[in-house]
Protein backbone atom coordinates (compact mmCIF):
# COMPACT_ATOMS: atom_id res chain seq x y z
CA UNK A 1 0.00 0.00 0.00
CA UNK A 2 3.16 2.24 0.92
CA UNK A 3 4.55 1.52 -2.53
CA UNK A 4 1.06 2.67 -4.68
CA UNK A 5 0.71 5.89 -1.98
CA UNK A 6 3.99 6.88 -3.02
CA UNK A 7 3.39 6.03 -7.21
CA UNK A 8 -0.26 8.36 -6.63
CA UNK A 9 1.98 11.00 -5.28
CA UNK A 10 4.81 11.00 -7.84
CA UNK A 11 2.54 10.59 -10.62
CA UNK A 12 0.18 13.69 -9.80
CA UNK A 13 3.24 16.00 -9.75
CA UNK A 14 4.70 13.81 -13.01
CA UNK A 15 1.55 15.27 -14.64
CA UNK A 16 1.95 18.86 -13.31
CA UNK A 17 5.41 19.11 -14.47
CA UNK A 18 4.77 17.52 -17.80
CA UNK A 19 2.01 19.85 -18.37
CA UNK A 20 4.23 22.64 -17.55
CA UNK A 21 7.16 21.97 -19.22
CA UNK A 22 6.08 20.63 -22.68
CA UNK A 23 2.87 23.00 -23.40
CA UNK A 24 4.35 26.38 -24.18
CA UNK A 25 1.24 27.66 -24.48
CA UNK A 26 0.39 26.66 -20.59
CA UNK A 27 -0.23 29.65 -18.44
CA UNK A 28 0.15 28.27 -14.31
CA UNK A 29 -1.36 30.18 -11.92
CA UNK A 30 -2.12 29.81 -7.94
CA UNK A 31 -6.15 31.29 -7.81
CA UNK A 32 -5.93 30.44 -4.06
CA UNK A 33 -3.10 29.91 -1.63
CA UNK A 34 -4.18 29.76 1.86
CA UNK A 35 -1.98 29.13 5.93
CA UNK A 36 -3.90 29.63 8.89
CA UNK A 37 -2.96 28.71 12.54
CA UNK A 38 -5.56 28.34 15.27
CA UNK A 39 -3.67 28.14 18.79
CA UNK A 40 -5.65 26.28 21.69
CA UNK A 41 -5.02 24.76 25.17
CA UNK A 42 -5.77 20.97 25.01
CA UNK A 43 -4.88 18.86 27.83
CA UNK A 44 -3.42 21.77 29.14
CA UNK A 45 -1.08 22.90 27.01
CA UNK A 46 -1.48 25.26 24.19
CA UNK A 47 -0.43 24.25 20.62
CA UNK A 48 -1.11 25.21 17.32
CA UNK A 49 -2.72 23.36 15.16
CA UNK A 50 -2.33 24.41 11.34
CA UNK A 51 -4.38 24.16 7.90
CA UNK A 52 -2.87 24.62 4.45
CA UNK A 53 -5.07 24.89 0.93
CA UNK A 54 -3.34 25.32 -2.47
CA UNK A 55 -5.18 25.51 -5.78
CA UNK A 56 -2.94 25.11 -8.75
CA UNK A 57 -4.39 25.78 -12.30
CA UNK A 58 -3.05 24.82 -15.86
CA UNK A 59 -4.98 27.17 -18.33
CA UNK A 60 -4.17 26.82 -22.34
CA UNK A 61 -4.84 29.79 -24.13
CA UNK A 62 -6.67 30.07 -27.62
CA UNK A 63 -3.46 29.38 -29.65
CA UNK A 64 -3.05 26.54 -27.13
CA UNK A 65 -5.04 23.27 -25.81
CA UNK A 66 -7.69 25.44 -25.25
CA UNK A 67 -8.69 23.56 -21.35
CA UNK A 68 -7.93 23.67 -17.92
CA UNK A 69 -6.78 21.69 -15.07
CA UNK A 70 -7.18 22.65 -11.65
CA UNK A 71 -5.13 20.81 -8.38
CA UNK A 72 -6.03 20.73 -4.54
CA UNK A 73 -4.03 20.28 -1.79
CA UNK A 74 -6.31 20.76 1.74
CA UNK A 75 -5.00 19.11 4.95
CA UNK A 76 -6.57 20.76 8.27
CA UNK A 77 -3.49 19.11 9.93
CA UNK A 78 -0.84 19.84 8.84
CA UNK A 79 1.19 18.89 11.95
CA UNK A 80 0.43 15.46 11.71
CA UNK A 81 1.44 13.58 9.18
CA UNK A 82 1.66 9.91 10.00
CA UNK A 83 3.66 7.53 7.82
CA UNK A 84 1.81 4.45 6.36
CA UNK A 85 2.44 1.34 8.35
CA UNK A 86 3.61 -2.40 7.12
CA UNK A 87 -0.04 -3.36 7.99
CA UNK A 88 -3.27 -2.42 6.32
CA UNK A 89 -4.74 0.28 8.31
CA UNK A 90 -7.49 1.65 5.66
CA UNK A 91 -8.15 5.05 7.64
CA UNK A 92 -4.23 5.35 7.78
CA UNK A 93 -4.34 5.69 4.08
CA UNK A 94 -7.26 7.51 3.41
CA UNK A 95 -5.52 10.18 5.37
CA UNK A 96 -2.21 10.01 3.10
CA UNK A 97 -4.03 10.02 0.19
CA UNK A 98 -6.05 13.17 1.47
CA UNK A 99 -2.77 14.69 2.15
CA UNK A 100 -1.14 14.90 -2.09
CA UNK A 101 -1.77 17.20 -4.55
CA UNK A 102 -5.24 15.71 -6.27
CA UNK A 103 -7.43 16.85 -9.77
CA UNK A 104 -10.26 19.09 -8.60
CA UNK A 105 -11.10 19.96 -12.00
CA UNK A 106 -10.85 19.09 -15.59
CA UNK A 107 -12.11 20.88 -18.49
CA UNK A 108 -11.70 21.69 -22.50
CA UNK A 109 -14.05 24.95 -23.95
CA UNK A 110 -14.99 25.57 -27.24
CA UNK A 111 -14.87 29.54 -27.66
CA UNK A 112 -17.44 31.24 -29.92
CA UNK A 113 -19.44 28.08 -30.77
CA UNK A 114 -20.45 28.19 -34.82
CA UNK A 115 -19.47 32.22 -34.49
CA UNK A 116 -22.09 33.25 -31.68
CA UNK A 117 -21.20 34.98 -28.85
CA UNK A 118 -21.56 31.86 -26.87
CA UNK A 119 -18.60 29.27 -25.17
CA UNK A 120 -19.63 25.76 -24.57
CA UNK A 121 -17.06 23.89 -21.66
CA UNK A 122 -16.74 20.13 -21.32
CA UNK A 123 -15.85 19.12 -17.77
CA UNK A 124 -15.08 16.89 -15.13
CA UNK A 125 -14.87 18.02 -11.07
CA UNK A 126 -15.61 20.31 -8.55
CA UNK A 127 -16.32 23.93 -10.63
CA UNK A 128 -18.23 26.71 -10.08
CA UNK A 129 -19.44 28.14 -7.28
CA UNK A 130 -23.42 29.64 -7.28
CA UNK A 131 -24.42 32.02 -5.61
CA UNK A 132 -21.16 33.19 -3.35
CA UNK A 133 -20.65 37.18 -5.30
CA UNK A 134 -16.96 35.20 -6.86
CA UNK A 135 -18.39 35.88 -10.75
CA UNK A 136 -18.45 40.00 -9.90
CA UNK A 137 -14.71 39.90 -8.92
CA UNK A 138 -13.39 36.71 -11.94
CA UNK A 139 -16.18 38.09 -14.62
CA UNK A 140 -16.96 41.91 -13.86
CA UNK A 141 -13.98 43.05 -12.21
CA UNK A 142 -15.51 44.68 -9.13
CA UNK A 143 -14.12 44.49 -5.58
CA UNK A 144 -15.37 41.49 -3.34
CA UNK A 145 -18.90 41.46 -1.93
CA UNK A 146 -19.34 38.62 -0.27
CA UNK A 147 -20.07 38.27 3.40
CA UNK A 148 -16.96 37.32 5.19
CA UNK A 149 -18.92 34.79 7.54
CA UNK A 150 -18.11 31.66 5.00
CA UNK A 151 -15.86 28.68 4.83
CA UNK A 152 -12.86 27.35 6.92
CA UNK A 153 -12.57 30.65 9.39
CA UNK A 154 -15.74 30.43 10.32
CA UNK A 155 -16.90 26.77 9.99
CA UNK A 156 -13.81 24.83 11.11
CA UNK A 157 -15.42 21.82 12.38
CA UNK A 158 -18.73 21.32 10.50
CA UNK A 159 -20.24 22.30 6.95
CA UNK A 160 -17.73 25.24 4.77
CA UNK A 161 -20.59 27.40 3.87
CA UNK A 162 -19.48 29.13 0.46
CA UNK A 163 -22.36 29.70 -1.88
CA UNK A 164 -25.51 28.38 -2.47
CA UNK A 165 -24.96 25.56 -4.26
CA UNK A 166 -21.69 24.43 -6.33
CA UNK A 167 -21.64 22.50 -9.87
CA UNK A 168 -19.49 19.04 -9.44
CA UNK A 169 -19.84 16.17 -11.79
CA UNK A 170 -19.00 14.93 -15.63
CA UNK A 171 -21.21 17.48 -17.81
CA UNK A 172 -21.34 19.96 -20.46
CA UNK A 173 -21.66 23.90 -19.84
CA UNK A 174 -23.12 26.97 -21.82
CA UNK A 175 -22.13 30.53 -21.25
CA UNK A 176 -22.46 33.71 -23.01
CA UNK A 177 -18.65 35.36 -24.02
CA UNK A 178 -17.98 38.77 -23.07
CA UNK A 179 -21.48 39.50 -25.32
CA UNK A 180 -23.39 41.88 -22.49
CA UNK A 181 -21.54 44.08 -20.04
CA UNK A 182 -23.37 43.73 -17.35
CA UNK A 183 -25.13 40.32 -17.53
CA UNK A 184 -23.45 36.57 -17.27
CA UNK A 185 -25.44 33.30 -18.25
CA UNK A 186 -24.67 30.20 -17.79
CA UNK A 187 -26.34 26.90 -18.43
CA UNK A 188 -25.46 23.13 -16.86
CA UNK A 189 -26.40 19.63 -17.67
CA UNK A 190 -23.68 17.10 -16.25
CA UNK A 191 -23.91 13.77 -14.24
CA UNK A 192 -24.21 15.55 -10.50
CA UNK A 193 -20.97 14.12 -8.21
CA UNK A 194 -23.15 14.89 -5.45
CA UNK A 195 -25.84 12.15 -6.30
CA UNK A 196 -23.66 9.17 -7.74
CA UNK A 197 -23.55 7.61 -11.22
CA UNK A 198 -26.47 7.48 -13.18
CA UNK A 199 -27.93 10.84 -11.52
CA UNK A 200 -28.19 13.92 -13.33
CA UNK A 201 -28.49 17.50 -13.07
CA UNK A 202 -29.28 20.55 -14.53
CA UNK A 203 -29.04 24.43 -13.38
CA UNK A 204 -29.42 27.88 -14.91
CA UNK A 205 -27.36 30.79 -13.69
CA UNK A 206 -27.86 34.38 -14.07
CA UNK A 207 -25.30 37.56 -12.73
CA UNK A 208 -26.54 40.95 -13.37
CA UNK A 209 -23.86 44.36 -12.49
CA UNK A 210 -25.18 47.67 -12.43
CA UNK A 211 -23.24 50.35 -10.84
CA UNK A 212 -24.07 49.95 -7.26
CA UNK A 213 -26.64 46.70 -7.88
CA UNK A 214 -25.78 43.20 -8.54
CA UNK A 215 -28.11 40.79 -8.56
CA UNK A 216 -26.96 36.87 -9.07
CA UNK A 217 -29.64 33.84 -9.32
CA UNK A 218 -30.58 30.22 -9.68
CA UNK A 219 -32.73 27.23 -10.65
CA UNK A 220 -31.82 23.34 -11.08
CA UNK A 221 -33.52 20.50 -11.06
CA UNK A 222 -31.72 16.71 -10.46
CA UNK A 223 -33.17 13.70 -11.98
CA UNK A 224 -34.41 10.31 -11.63
CA UNK A 225 -34.32 10.67 -8.07
CA UNK A 226 -37.06 10.74 -5.46
CA UNK A 227 -40.24 10.61 -7.50
CA UNK A 228 -40.96 13.66 -8.91
CA UNK A 229 -36.85 14.68 -8.79
CA UNK A 230 -35.45 17.19 -6.58
CA UNK A 231 -35.06 20.97 -7.25
CA UNK A 232 -33.26 23.93 -5.97
CA UNK A 233 -33.57 27.95 -5.94
CA UNK A 234 -31.20 31.22 -4.63
CA UNK A 235 -30.89 34.65 -5.34
CA UNK A 236 -27.81 36.80 -3.86
CA UNK A 237 -29.23 41.05 -3.49
CA UNK A 238 -26.34 43.38 -2.98
CA UNK A 239 -26.99 47.15 -3.30
CA UNK A 240 -24.66 50.06 -2.11
CA UNK A 241 -26.66 53.38 -1.15
CA UNK A 242 -25.30 56.64 -2.27
CA UNK A 243 -24.67 57.54 2.02
CA UNK A 244 -22.38 54.73 2.50
CA UNK A 245 -25.26 51.64 3.23
CA UNK A 246 -25.05 48.83 1.65
CA UNK A 247 -27.32 45.21 2.13
CA UNK A 248 -25.98 41.98 0.91
CA UNK A 249 -28.52 38.85 0.96
CA UNK A 250 -28.45 35.31 0.44
CA UNK A 251 -31.73 33.28 -0.04
CA UNK A 252 -31.91 30.04 -1.54
CA UNK A 253 -33.89 26.55 -0.78
CA UNK A 254 -30.67 24.12 -1.68
CA UNK A 255 -32.77 21.48 -1.94
CA UNK A 256 -36.73 20.55 -2.52
CA UNK A 257 -38.19 17.65 -2.60
CA UNK A 258 -42.18 18.04 -3.50
CA UNK A 259 -43.70 14.63 -2.29
CA UNK A 260 -41.30 14.46 0.95
CA UNK A 261 -41.71 18.47 1.95
CA UNK A 262 -45.26 19.08 1.26
CA UNK A 263 -44.44 21.81 4.38
CA UNK A 264 -42.33 24.51 3.40
CA UNK A 265 -40.57 25.15 6.49
CA UNK A 266 -38.14 27.61 6.81
CA UNK A 267 -35.55 25.06 7.53
CA UNK A 268 -35.48 24.18 3.77
CA UNK A 269 -33.64 27.65 3.42
CA UNK A 270 -30.14 28.68 3.06
CA UNK A 271 -30.73 32.54 4.70
CA UNK A 272 -27.99 35.22 5.30
CA UNK A 273 -29.16 38.58 5.10
CA UNK A 274 -26.22 41.65 6.39
CA UNK A 275 -26.46 44.78 6.15
CA UNK A 276 -23.36 47.31 6.03
CA UNK A 277 -22.60 50.95 7.05
CA UNK A 278 -19.71 52.37 6.25
CA UNK A 279 -18.96 56.48 7.67
CA UNK A 280 -15.67 57.42 6.29
CA UNK A 281 -13.03 54.78 7.95
CA UNK A 282 -16.09 53.62 10.20
CA UNK A 283 -17.61 50.67 9.65
CA UNK A 284 -20.69 48.28 11.23
CA UNK A 285 -22.20 45.42 9.84
CA UNK A 286 -24.38 42.71 11.38
CA UNK A 287 -24.88 38.97 9.84
CA UNK A 288 -27.65 36.77 10.39
CA UNK A 289 -26.96 33.34 9.20
CA UNK A 290 -29.55 30.36 9.43
CA UNK A 291 -28.19 27.01 8.57
CA UNK A 292 -30.32 25.23 5.95
CA UNK A 293 -31.30 21.48 6.67
CA UNK A 294 -30.00 20.47 3.28
CA UNK A 295 -26.52 21.42 1.39
CA UNK A 296 -25.25 20.38 -1.64
CA UNK A 297 -27.37 17.27 -2.02
CA UNK A 298 -26.74 16.06 1.35
CA UNK A 299 -28.71 16.62 5.23
CA UNK A 300 -26.53 18.88 7.09
CA UNK A 301 -28.27 18.16 10.56
CA UNK A 302 -27.40 21.58 11.59
CA UNK A 303 -31.54 22.83 10.95
CA UNK A 304 -32.39 25.14 13.07
CA UNK A 305 -28.79 26.56 14.26
CA UNK A 306 -28.64 30.29 13.61
CA UNK A 307 -25.70 32.45 13.98
CA UNK A 308 -24.98 36.24 14.75
CA UNK A 309 -22.50 38.36 14.03
CA UNK A 310 -21.87 41.98 14.62
CA UNK A 311 -18.95 43.83 13.91
CA UNK A 312 -17.30 47.40 14.88
CA UNK A 313 -14.46 48.15 12.42
CA UNK A 314 -12.16 51.14 11.35
CA UNK A 315 -10.29 51.22 8.17
CA UNK A 316 -10.95 50.62 4.87
CA UNK A 317 -9.40 48.54 2.50
CA UNK A 318 -8.17 49.71 -0.24
CA UNK A 319 -8.01 53.24 0.78
CA UNK A 320 -6.17 52.04 4.10
CA UNK A 321 -3.87 48.78 4.08
CA UNK A 322 -5.78 47.62 7.26
CA UNK A 323 -8.65 46.85 8.96
CA UNK A 324 -9.09 46.56 12.33
CA UNK A 325 -11.97 46.11 15.15
CA UNK A 326 -14.40 44.09 17.32
CA UNK A 327 -16.82 41.01 16.29
CA UNK A 328 -19.24 39.52 19.16
CA UNK A 329 -20.44 36.50 17.49
CA UNK A 330 -23.88 34.48 18.62
CA UNK A 331 -25.19 30.87 18.09
CA UNK A 332 -28.27 29.79 18.46
CA UNK A 333 -29.04 25.86 18.44
CA UNK A 334 -32.35 25.43 18.67
CA UNK A 335 -32.15 21.79 17.71
CA UNK A 336 -30.73 21.10 20.87
CA UNK A 337 -32.24 22.49 23.24
CA UNK A 338 -31.70 26.17 23.07
CA UNK A 339 -27.89 26.07 23.26
CA UNK A 340 -26.57 29.44 23.42
CA UNK A 341 -23.05 30.81 22.74
CA UNK A 342 -20.99 33.82 22.78
CA UNK A 343 -17.56 34.76 22.05
CA UNK A 344 -16.05 38.66 21.48
CA UNK A 345 -13.32 38.81 18.40
CA UNK A 346 -10.64 41.49 18.62
CA UNK A 347 -9.31 41.03 14.61
CA UNK A 348 -6.67 43.15 12.49
CA UNK A 349 -6.82 42.44 8.96
CA UNK A 350 -3.52 43.60 6.78
CA UNK A 351 -2.94 43.42 3.06
CA UNK A 352 1.15 43.64 2.35
CA UNK A 353 2.52 43.03 -1.05
CA UNK A 354 -0.59 41.01 -2.37
CA UNK A 355 -1.16 38.98 0.53
CA UNK A 356 -4.01 38.89 3.09
CA UNK A 357 -3.51 39.22 6.77
CA UNK A 358 -5.41 38.10 9.15
CA UNK A 359 -4.90 38.23 13.05
CA UNK A 360 -7.87 37.35 15.36
CA UNK A 361 -8.08 36.32 19.16
CA UNK A 362 -11.73 34.40 19.96
CA UNK A 363 -11.97 34.85 23.90
CA UNK A 364 -15.08 32.06 24.42
CA UNK A 365 -17.00 33.97 27.01
CA UNK A 366 -20.17 31.90 27.05
CA UNK A 367 -20.54 28.98 28.10
CA UNK A 368 -17.00 29.89 30.08
CA UNK A 369 -14.43 26.90 30.19
CA UNK A 370 -10.92 27.49 30.92
CA UNK A 371 -9.24 25.06 28.56
CA UNK A 372 -10.90 26.83 25.56
CA UNK A 373 -11.69 30.59 26.68
CA UNK A 374 -8.96 31.57 24.66
CA UNK A 375 -7.97 30.52 21.02
CA UNK A 376 -5.74 32.54 18.70
CA UNK A 377 -5.41 33.03 15.25
CA UNK A 378 -2.84 33.74 12.32
CA UNK A 379 -3.84 33.32 8.68
CA UNK A 380 -2.41 34.66 5.18
CA UNK A 381 -4.12 34.30 2.22
CA UNK A 382 -2.72 35.08 -1.82
CA UNK A 383 -3.03 34.55 -5.21
CA UNK A 384 -0.74 34.53 -8.02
Amino acid sequence: MEKGFCQHRIGTFFLLFLCSSLLGAVEVSIPSLELMSWGRLEEGRFGLYSRGYLEVALLGSEKGFGGKAEFLFEDSSLEESPRLSSTYDQSAIEQAFHKTLSIKSLSVEMKQVFQLPVSMVYFTGNTDVIGSGRIFTSVFGLATIASPVQGYLYFPTGIQYEGLHTIAGTGLKLYTDKAFEKLFLSVYTYQDQYLGKGKYSSDLWLAFSHEGLQLETFVGASYPIATYGVYRAGLLFHYVTPEGGAFFTQIGVPRWDPKEDTRFTVDLFYFLFEPRVQIGLFGVSLTFFWHPSYYLQTATGESGITDLYIRFSYGKQPQTSWVGGIENGVTLQTNAGEQVTYRLTPYLSVLTSGVQWEFRVNLNLYPYHWNSLIQTFVGAKTSF
